[in-house]
């Protein structure tokens, strides 16, 4: 029977075995020391003691739970901090999904707009080439008729000097020539106009 067991045991009666055993045992002068565990190599049966095995025991025990509560909260707050990353991702994801259709819709808008501008601005383009041809080929048309006017007006001058004249045939050829300096003169002045008017037009 351990001595130590028999001191702290907590009981109503002793057995006659272990009265015997104490009164033995209280013959002796005896100091009982107490030794550590890390300096106690070898037990002795004397100085275990279950009081403390069971207490070492419940220590162990909350150590191991106070541990494995520490790993599963570690777990849970991996866990936590996997699933935050993770819908953070999609939420980043969503975002720069949302992103890349806002730019291609305005993307889509832009070029629809451009091709409007431009489209506008070949209308405008062409009828302002429009315009140009429409006044060239109506100043063509008018110096066209001012020279048949001209000419016509000439000829008949001619043939009414002739006739009401009846000079001679030098003299009529004379006026002839004078007529034709003349008409030569007037459709170069004319040629001179147009040129400016088409000047003109072409920086309007």
């Amino acid at each position: 029977m351990p001595l130590v067991q028999s001191f702290t045991r907590q009981s109503e009666a002793w057995s006659t075995r272990q009265r015997r055993y104490l009164s033995d045992v209280a013959e002796y002068n005896y100091t009982l020391q107490d030794l550590p565990r890390k300096m106690n190599l070898v037990a002795n049966a004397l100085t275990r003691n279950t009081l403390q095995k069971d207490q070492e025991t419940k220590e162990q025990r909350n150590l191991q739970l106070e541990t494995n509560t520490r790993k599963m909260t570690a777990r849970h707050e991996t866990q936590e901090e996997e699933q935050r990353k993770t819908h953070e991702s999609i939420m980043v994801a969503s975002h720069t999904a949302e992103n890349e259709e806002q730019m291609k819709s305005i993307k889509n808008t832009n070029a629809c707009k451009m091709a409007a501008r431009y489209e506008a601005e070949d209308e405008e383009q062409m009828n302002l080439k429009r315009n140009t041809n429409a006044c060239r080929k109506v100043a063509r048309r008018e110096a066209e008729d001012k020279e048949q006017r001209h000419l016509r007006r000439i000829t008949n001058e001619s043939r009414m000097s002739a006739r009401r004249e009846g000079e001679d045939k030098e003299q009529v050829n004379s006026r002839r020539n004078t007529y034709a300096e003349w008409y030569l003169d007037v459709k170069h002045r004319m040629k001179t106009k147009e040129t400016l008017a088409l000047k003109i037009i072409n920086k309007e």
